[in-house]
């Protein structure tokens, strides 16, 4: 009955990193900046849930927490970062107008914590991690191509998808020629973060190109795809990100026989992928690289200036301390009102480091780079066990953090939080396998050799 519940909650894990990426909320959700809005959101629900079940199960696989120095500092600056998020209410910038603000995202904080919990207890497989992600990537995929043909949503609003009409102001889009041209949102807020999903799918595929038969195919077929939906996003930071985290990736994975052969179909195809793109989208790829100075580009650049400078303001006010957690927006929304007379609401900064800074002080961001630094420690302890897997999630993770310079949503939103943290968690932990499970309750590999594990740590 163990064994049996162990794979439920594997499985369940997999299912909520499946659908994160989905804007689903109860029809009871509470009003946004309320301080329990988090508890709002669908996946939020489950997470809770699956902890719950795992609590009943007598907790399998709790020994695992703390079986390495890694992911025991990683615990702690996590940890550290809950407790200084939670301090911060009573600081909090927005604490008289909006003091919810402070507490749904320690909530939000929390929650996942609890939830990672689970995932590094009873870690699953990482080869079947890597294709749920590339299978979400490509379903939302999908709908961004629909929505690209159609210019305009496709009536998956019961899935969470948004609105989409390219005529009003608003809605993501480019200019060329006088032009205006949807951009794929998928079933999310905005191409960026589709952008970001498709990435991770793009990496994901590469274990299944190194595998023989149709798994092999599989994979040259959706990373093909993916990477076509990921240059239709035209999101930068996404395009930077991938880069940067494929050359992370391929870095481990050299050590891999036959690795160039392997993934040469790949290579070839991405190649020609992109080739069709710019030939079939080239006005457009102009536009967003600057050529033509297009007031929707200049606009981006001009409000992605505007934020920064706000939170170096902020830091520089409150530089130990932050304005709070989540208070950003309201901090930049004061700010615009008294000291400018730009025509711009409140809003997250488009740079998670900046961001985080700006709402928990330089403490705070002591706290994220510590988690970092431990996450790639941990990941270097276990490179030798489910190498190109790992190697694939490392870059998805690196990806992601690089895209973190030019946008916020893999640290604000419940949905890319989740997931991003998750696999943090999964690049530093060994497939938990409740075959063993029974009798010993750490769930280690018989063919984990001891040279990769520490002593447990403990605790006075």
């Amino acid at each position: 009955m163990r064994h049996r519940l162990t794979l439920i909650l594997q499985y369940a894990i997999l299912l909520i990193l499946g659908i994160a990426p989905l804007w689903l909320k109860w029809s009871f959700a509470p009003r946004p900046f309320t301080g329990t809005y988090v508890f709002g959101f669908v996946i939020v629900t489950l997470m809770l849930t699956t902890v719950v079940l795992w609590i009943a199960g007598e907790c399998v696989g709790w020994r695992r927490l703390l079986t390495d120095k890694w992911i025991f500092g990683w615990w702690v600056c996590l940890g550290m970062l809950c407790l200084w998020s939670t301090l911060s209410y009573f600081w909090a910038y927005g604490l008289v107008d909006y003091a919810g603000l402070a507490e749904t995202t320690t909530l939000q904080l929390i929650t996942i914590t609890l939830f990672l919990v689970l995932v590094r207890a009873i870690t699953p497989s990482l080869h079947l991690l890597c294709g749920v992600l590339v299978i979400t990537a490509l379903l939302n995929g999908i709908v961004g191509g629909l929505q690209v043909w159609f210019q305009s949503d496709i009536g998956l609003t019961w899935l969470g998808e948004f609105s989409l009409n390219p005529a009003l102001s608003g809605v993501s889009v480019l200019e060329a020629n006088g032009e205006r041209w949807l951009r794929p949102h998928g079933l999310l807020p905005h191409p960026n973060m589709l952008g970001g999903l498709l990435s991770l799918g793009v990496l994901a595929s590469v274990p299944f190109v190194m595998r023989d038969g149709w798994q092999k195919w599989f994979g040259l077929v959706v990373g093909m795809a993916n990477f076509w939906f990921l240059l239709l996003t035209f999101s930068r930071g996404g395009w930077l990100g991938f880069a940067i985290g494929a050359l992370v990736g391929i870095f481990f994975i050299m050590r891999e026989k036959h690795w160039l052969r392997r993934l040469a179909p790949l290579f070839v195809g991405m190649l020609i992928v992109g080739s069709v793109f710019v030939f079939l989208y080239a006005p457009f790829l102009q536009s967003r690289v600057g050529i033509g100075e297009q007031n929707t580009e200049l606009r981006s650049i001009a409000d992605r200036v505007v934020y920064n400078n706000i939170a170096l303001e902020a830091i520089r006010q409150y530089p130990l301390t932050g304005v709070g957690a989540g208070n950003y927006p309201w901090f930049s929304a004061v700010y615009l009102v008294q000291n400018t007379d730009y025509d711009l609401n409140g809003n997250n900064v488009h740079n998670i480091y900046l961001g985080i800074t700006a709402e928990l002080g330089f403490v705070g961001m002591v706290f994220f780079v510590g988690m970092l630094l431990c996450m790639l420690g941990g990941f270097w302890q276990q490179r030798q066990h489910d190498t190109v897997d790992r190697a694939a999630l490392l870059a998805g993770v690196i990806a992601w953090g690089v895209m973190g310079i030019f946008d916020h949503f893999m640290w604000t939103l419940v949905l890319t939080q989740t997931l991003w943290l998750a696999l943090m968690v999964a690049v530093m932990s060994v497939p938990y396998d409740s075959g063993v499970a029974v009798g010993n309750g750490t769930g280690m590999r018989s063919d984990v050799g001891t040279d990769t594990q520490s002593p447990p740590v403990t605790t006075t």
